[in-house]
């Protein structure tokens, strides 16, 4: 069986810098090893692999290595690249190796995770073993960031350059020596697959498949028959029906934090073309980017989602005004969506955004987080006790049942 390992860079007593390491062996062990240790030895290890896709230009955003560096130093290799360190996640460290390497501060919705990869070699005539399992992400802009934006650490990078994905596949399928070798032919070649597909297809093939996953559906109309309700019952049932579209914003967020954002994109673009409309309507039915008879396999991808504008996430540059990305989603939905997402990696997260005034956080839909489960929240608004609080307790009469109006709330919504 082999090690798991997270690295985390510290500076001893002499102020050398080195990478302390949490292995996780068999039995549940940790131990510590300094990061060169851990390539002399070969253990295996994560790491967090970004790359930055320029859409109007079908770029890739590249660095060139350090000379200094302990691999591959001088070669044009990934946009950031970096170990993940103990007690955080994978997109906690992408956002850090994005800020220490380019200074580059992005959202969380920037972030698509394509694939995990398991990087092997040897180098530095066998003193550098690598066994790394990369998850690899793409942050998609509109444009390419303009170069003087970025900051780059004379340690870590000396140069960056946008290249177009052509010529970058044919650098590394000749192996060019100024680039830092990748297989096209292994795991790797799912980067180019991935960006070619969502670029370079026609429209009429992926309409055609939407109207086939909609037609699967069969449209029904609902009525209420609300002629035996109260002034007051009709009040209540106001309120619970406001109480309803929160929760349905607070469904939209649990899936995933660039889903409300999503959402509105479609939404707003949907009476542009046939195919924005077929978008719509199936993003309707499911409320995020994958399809539920379909084994929640994903029919949009980052390339379809909203366009949001960063003005202050790089240094200022005039006349340019901020990096324009696409919201990103995962070709594969999240482990955990809709209830608490991969990526609340906090477990006191949860316990202090579920506590306090539950009422309060019901109809300030913004202080409530995606870890928040709709179940609890449904439970919190249909229990009697807490409806008297949450409602004007005059609006409710008191021989008119919380569950009823519910029953009438679902045929009305």
């Amino acid at each position: 069986m082999f090690k798991a390992i997270s690295c985390s860079t510290i500076t001893n007593a002499t102020g050398v810098c080195f990478a302390v390491v949490e292995t996780v062996v068999c039995k549940h062990r940790i131990v510590s090893k300094p990061r060169g240790a851990v390539h002399r030895d070969g253990d295996y290890h994560r790491a967090v692999h970004v790359w930055i896709f320029a859409e109007s230009t079908q770029e890739l955003l590249l660095q060139r290595r350090a000379d200094c560096k302990d691999s591959w130093p001088g070669l044009w290799d990934i946009s950031s690249a970096g170990h993940i360190s103990v007690g955080d996640s994978s997109l906690i460290t992408v956002r850090r190796e994005l800020q220490e390497e380019l200074g580059l501060t992005l959202p969380n919705d920037a972030f698509e995770l394509l694939f995990v990869f398991l990087q092997q070699s040897v180098t530095n005539n066998g003193n550098f073993i690598n066994n790394e399992f990369d998850d690899v992400y793409l942050v998609t802009t509109v444009s390419p960031i303009p170069l003087e934006a970025f900051t780059l650490p004379e340690s870590e990078v000396s140069v960056v350059k946008y290249i177009s994905i052509e010529e970058y596949k044919q650098a590394l399928a000749k192996e060019d020596p100024k680039y830092v070798p990748y297989s096209l032919e292994g795991q790797y070649g799912q980067l180019f697959d991935i960006i070619m597909k969502r670029y370079h297809c026609n429209v009429e093939a992926p309409s055609l498949d939407l109207q086939k996953k909609i037609n699967r559906y069969a449209p029904m109309s609902l009525t209420a028959e609300l002629t035996g309700l109260t002034k007051e019952d009709k009040e209540a049932l106001v309120l619970l029906i406001h109480a309803a579209r929160m929760m349905d914003d607070i469904f939209h967020q649990q899936v995933l934090f660039s889903n409300p954002s999503l959402r509105e994109w479609l939404k707003g673009n949907a009476h542009k073309s046939h195919f924005d409309k077929l978008k719509w309507s199936y993003y309707s039915v499911n409320k995020s980017p994958w399809s539920c008879l379909d084994e929640n396999e994903a029919f949009l991808t980052t390339a379809d989602s909203a366009i949001r504008l960063l003005p202050e996430s790089t240094k200022s540059i005039p006349g340019w005004n901020g990096i324009e990305y696409k919201a990103a989603f995962s070709m594969k939905k999240p482990s955990g969506a809709n209830f608490y997402p991969s990526y609340m990696d906090k477990m006191v997260k949860f316990f202090i955004f579920t506590s306090g005034d539950h009422a309060a956080r019901i109809f300030n839909p913004g202080a409530v987080t995606s870890g928040y489960k709709t179940k609890q929240l449904f439970t919190l608004l249909i229990t009697c006790d807490h409806a008297a609080r949450i409602f004007n307790p005059g609006a409710i009469t008191s021989g008119y049942k919380t569950k009823q109006l519910f029953t009438l709330l679902i045929t009305c919504y």
